[in-house]
Formats: structure tokens, sequence, C-alpha cells
């Protein structure tokens, strides 16, 4: 696992327009725009609480999924990006259909949704009594009307339409480093 430090910072890159991380010897570049974040600093040290997320999420990722990696890594940085910076939005649970839900818990639920066209693995990043902020793990998803969604866009949505994401084996293929 790539181990976060205290140096880490958050910045907006305007050349990309996309929301950055400073790892000192790297910068990682999320997919997030500032249509997708509420983010007004030049610059956002990660807190200790940040890198204890980015770390539980990681772990969550590796334990459930086991992917390579870059991919956990990428993925980690992306819902604490979102658990951090996200745009609220109001649900859009009418794009899936109802399930039994999920327990009350951790925010490292990896569950499932289920449109009329194919089912999503996501992440919770966030979570409430009654909606849960999810990002998409899988590399797009069909929703409802034409709309498809990419990897690591997120979406609010009712906890009445998640289910647990609970199959023994995953492939691969299934997720791509973006």
């Amino acid at each position: 696992m790539l181990r976060p430090n205290a140096e880490w910072y958050w910045f907006f890159d305007e050349e990309q327009g996309k929301l950055c991380t400073d790892m000192g010897d790297m910068v990682f570049v999320s997919p997030y725009s500032k249509r997708h974040i509420v983010f007004t600093d030049a610059k956002v040290m990660l807190s200790i609480d940040d890198l204890n997320l980015y770390t539980h999420f990681y772990n969550a990722l590796e334990d459930a999924l086991a992917l390579p990696e870059p991919l956990c890594v990428q993925m980690a940085l992306n819902a604490l990006a979102l658990k951090k910076f996200n745009k609220p939005s109001g649900p859009k649970s009418w794009f899936f259909e109802v399930d039994g839900g999920v327990p009350p818990g951790d925010l490292d639920h990896i569950v499932c949704l289920q449109s009329i066209e194919q089912q999503g693995i996501f992440l919770i990043v966030d979570k409430w009594q009654e909606t849960s902020v999810v990002m998409l793990l899988s590399e797009t998803m069909q929703l409802n009307g034409g709309k498809k969604i990419k990897q690591f866009e997120s979406l609010n949505v009712l906890n009445d339409r998640l289910s647990l994401f609970l199959l023994p084996e995953v492939q691969q293929e299934n997720y791509k480093i973006s």
C-alpha cells in the first residue's frame, strides 16, 4: 500500500481543471472538476483523519475486491476526495430498484445498485440516516433512459436502494485504472 504521510496536500490544477493530491514524489490527478467538488483554497493539507480514512478505504477495497495496489490507491484517493470535497446533490434514487438496504455502520461498505439496465458496484463514501453518497467502482454503469455513469462518479441515493456486495470472487477486468 502506498503509505500516506502528513506532507500530502490537495490543490486544484487550473490547467487540467482537476483536483489533485501532491504526494511529494508524485501528483495524483483525480477525475473531479469544479463542477463536482467544492474547493476554494489554494492548498489544503491532508489531516490525520484524512490519512486514516484513506487507509480505511484502501484496506476495505483491498479486502473486498482483491484488486492490484495501484487501483486500490486510485479508488481510495478518489473516495477520500469525494468525502472531503463532494458538492452536495439531491438523491438520484429513481434510477435504481428498491433493495433491502445495508446495515448502519462504517463508510467502507462495498455495495451494489441495480438499475433496469445492469448492476453496478459502489463504495459508500458518506452515509446518513436516509441516504448515502456512493462512488462507482465498476468501469461504467448504464442507467435508465440512455444515461450512463463512469467509474469514480458519485451519486446520492436512498439507503433502501443499496445491497451489500457479497460475491466471492471479482473478475479484475471489470475494473481498470483510468
